[in-house]
Order: structure tokens, then C-alpha cells, then sequence
């Protein structure tokens, strides 16, 4: 769902990895730019940046100047009794309008009722009337956002025998009718259906050689970890993924042609650069023509990066106000050790005999500009 009058340039269905927050300024300053593999995208998640301004935010959209990027979104809970909050919608669109991102996408599951709202993807009975109540919320996310959504399969960890309510189909069908629906697309995460198919004592290759392949628009791949009380697998995003996990996107890939390809990784983050996904891996599936336009996605088109840092703002304080720069550079991303040169002494000390309207700020924080 493109906005009238855009005009996107194509994306190449080539591997990406998710950008976290303590790689956030090394790419921002563009430094590994030349280093960086050929047609790399990077996916955020996008509640870490659902803020009005602030460095985190300009540092987005400067990198989506330069690189396809992703918005992952992980709170908008669309197989839930109760629509997102409009608020949160609104706020997901403005990101979307600022860094135009090439995918939006979220999680199939449930994680809210009334004022409580869990941090985790939650299990539902995948009945007919869950089915209405999750495309009802997709097509309203969608309207809201005036783009397409991807929804992803979650990960299982308890059959659903041990559940209240029962399955009316299985969550191939539960997924293949949402995307009719709706016309959202399908984000298949290959981890997740190792990690389900280990938990339930189900067939991993069945699970993936059932998925819709038509409306697949994304695939993830990542790290489990064994639970060290137990016999699950639990989707921890914290260590490389696993040979079977690649198998089974190379086996998804030959069935759905070139889609974007996602390494995730969340915790114990190495190095930026063994992040980097090897395209080596799937050269067969990379090579495979899928007919036109299905190794080409339409991105939204971002501002061009501006030559120069835009103006200081001031921010006051109780003890003084801070002068700080705009740009995505590390400086304004917080460096302390920058922050210590740039200070400068008050003028005067307080003291406790002064009245609080002559505790007035004789001092200013710079933070001073990079220079871009």
C-alpha cells in the first residue's frame, strides 16, 4: 500500500541483518559504509524509535538515507480481543513517514487486555472467530499506516492440548487465509518453526514445505538456545544460527525464489562485521529466477542526507541548558567522554541561601557539532 505520488527505487532481494542499538552509531557515521557487503538492508525494531526528534531517531533516518531499512514493530498484538491503541498507530505511521522504510512488519500473537500489555508473543486458539478478530486488526493497521503489513508466525513452546480452547486449522491455513483477507504478507521466520517443531515433537520440514509460499514477503533466520532446565528450545536471538535453520530457508527459498533474507541476532551481540550474513550460503536460491517483480521490492523513498549538521537546539534544564548536536554522530548519541570536554563551569557557585528564581543557569553543556 504505497502512498500516491512516490516513487521508490527497487529493493534487491539480498540478506540483511537487524541493526541494534549499540551498532546504531558506527553505522550512522558511515564510516564501515565501504566495508559493508553488497545490497545489505538493515531492520529495526520500531518501538526503540517511536519518539517525537532526539539523536536515536536522527540517526535512523540518516542511515535509511544511505541503506533499505526495515521497521520491525513487536507491541502492536494483532491476534488480540482488543485493536492497537490509536496513539501507537499514529506514532508508527510518523516513524513510517520520516525514515520510509522498505518492509513494516509484526508479530501474529496476543499480548494485551484492558490497561495490562505483556512484553512477550503469546498463544491463541487459532479458531474462525480469532481469524476475524486478527484481520479485522491487520486491516485497520494497515489503513492507519496506508501501507502493507507483514505478519510473522510466532514460536511455540507448550502444545495446545495443555491450553484452554482448541485449533480450528492449522497455522499454515490460519496464515494462508490471513494474507487473503487482508492483503498483508507473510513474514516466515524459519527459527521459529525449528524451535515449535523441536518443542511439539512435530515434522520441521512439513511445517515449512506447508507455508504459502505466494505470500511470503520476508524470511528470518536466527539463534536458539537450549533451556538449561529442560527439553525446549527457546528463540533467544543471542548465538549463530544453527546449520538445520539454514536448511530450512534454503528449502523455503526454492519455493518461494529471491525474497529478503534477515540474520537476527538480539543478545551477546559480536563485532558488527560477523554479523555480516554470508550470501554464499544460498547461492542456488539467489540465482533462481521467480519470475518479474518477485526478487524486487518497492521501497519508500527517504530524504537525501543534508551536507551539513541542521541547526543546535537548546534544551534547558534545571541546572543549565544543553546545546546539541542534531546529526547521527556519536557525539550527539551520547559519548560521555565528549560530553566531559565539551562542559563548562557556572559562573557563579549555588549556594543553599539562594532563592530558587536566583538558581538560574549560568552555565551551558555543549555538546559542539561533528562537523558533517
Amino acid at each position: 500500500m504505497d502512498r500516491p505520488g512516490q516513487h521508490p527505487a527497487p529493493l534487491r532481494a539480498t540478506p540483511g541483518i537487524g541493526l541494534r542499538l549499540p551498532h546504531l552509531a558506527l553505522i550512522a557515521r558511515g564510516d564501515v559504509d565501504p566495508l559493508l557487503p553488497d545490497g545489505l538492508w538493515f531492520e529495526v525494531h520500531a518501538e526503540n524509535f517511536m519518539v517525537p526528534g532526539g539523536p536515536r531517531r536522527a540517526a535512523l533516518i540518516d542511515i535509511a538515507a544511505r541503506h533499505p531499512v526495515s521497521l520491525h514493530g513487536v507491541g502492536l498484538a494483532l491476534a488480540g480481543t482488543e485493536p492497537a491503541p490509536l496513539p501507537h498507530l499514529r506514532r508508527l505511521a510518523r516513524l513510517c513517514d520520516d525514515v520510509g522504510p522498505v518492509l513494516v512488519s509484526d508479530h501474529l500473537a496476543w499480548q494485551r487486555i484492558g490497561r495490562w500489555h505483556v512484553p512477550d508473543f503469546l498463544p491463541f486458539p487459532r479458531t474462525r472467530a480469532a481469524l476475524a478478530l486478527t484481520a479485522a486488526n491487520v486491516d485497520r493497521a494497515q489503513q492507519i499506516l496506508g501501507r502493507r503489513l507483514l505478519i510473522e508466525n510466532p514460536s511455540h513452546y507448550v502444545a495446545q492440548a495443555d491450553l484452554p480452547g482448541d485449533h480450528d486449522m492449522p497455522e499454515h491455513a490460519f496464515l494462508a487465509e490471513l494474507a487473503d483477507r487482508t492483503g498483508c504478507g507473510l513474514l516466515i521466520d524459519v527459527n521459529n518453526i525449528h524451535v515449535s517443531a523441536h518443542n511439539l515433537g512435530l515434522d520441521a520440514v512439513a511445517l515449512v514445505d506447508a507455508v504459502p509460499a505466494e505470500a511470503v514477503a520476508e524470511i528470518h533466520v536466527a539463534g536458539h538456545s537450549a533451556d538449561p532446565g529442560g527439553r525446549l528450545l527457546i528463540d533467544s536471538h543471542d548465538c549463530p544460527v544453527a546449520s538445520a535453520v539454514f536448511a530450512l530457508a534454503e528449502r523455503l527459498l526454492a519455493r518461494t525464489g529471491p525474497v529478503p533474507l534477515l540474520v537476527e541476532r538480539d543478545a551477546d551481540l559480536p563485532p558488527l562485521q560477523p554479523c555480516w550474513p554470508r550470501r554464499r550460503r544460498f547461492p542456488r536460491c539467489w540465482r533462481r529466477r521467480a519470475g518479474p517483480g518477485r526478487d524486487t521490492m518497492r521501497p519508500e523513498p527517504v530524504p537525501a542526507a543534508t551536507a551539513r549538521c541542521p541547526p543546535q537546539r537548546r534544551r534547558p534544564s534545571r541546572r543549565g541548558s544543553r546545546v546539541f548536536c542534531r546529526c547521527p554522530c556519536p557525539d550527539a548519541l551520547g559519548d560521555p567522554q565528549y560530553r566531559r570536554a565539551g562542559r563548562q563551569r557556572p559562573r557563579l557557585p549555588f549556594t543553599a541561601t539562594m532563592r530558587w528564581w536566583q538558581r538560574r543557569p549560568r552555565f551551558r553543556t555543549i555538546i559542539p557539532c561533528c562537523g558533517r
